[in-house]
């Protein structure tokens, strides 16, 4: 007789499992995908932060691109952590650290590269009389 801690669990996948191959590696549309996510959560706490100062009619968050770069901090922990915990999908040989580097890692110092560099600007700008 079999308890319920023996039955071994099926899991049903929701759509068909994809390997990622070496060609795919080489395809930019994989590799921008990731990046895209980070900008599009970098922009959403950039926004979130002007339209907080707006509705609160005062500046509450001096610098909103420093609160769209930990949006994306945040965003990553959350996503690292999800990578870490979980096995990776049947067909995925990658290692957790190719799929942290790759993934997460890569973008968000993009990310951060392209904010560093406007704000630099942006005070360059300021001593120009």
């Amino acid at each position: 007789v079999r308890t319920a801690s023996t039955v071994p669990r099926v899991r049903i996948p929701l759509s068909p499992p994809t390997a990622i191959t070496k060609s795919d590696l080489e395809n930019p549309k994989i590799l921008m995908g990731a990046l895209i996510f980070y900008t599009a959560i970098y922009f959403l706490g950039y926004y979130a932060a002007h339209l907080l100062n707006l509705m609160l009619g005062r500046t509450l968050i001096r610098n909103r691109r420093i609160s769209g770069l930990l949006a994306v901090f945040m965003v990553s922990l959350v996503h690292g952590y999800k990578v870490i915990s979980t096995t990776p999908p049947h067909g995925h040989d990658e290692e957790i650290s190719h799929a942290l580097g790759f993934y997460i890692i890569l973008p968000v110092i993009v990310i951060v590269i392209a904010v560093a560099i406007r704000i630099w600007q942006e005070s360059g700008d300021r001593d120009i009389p």
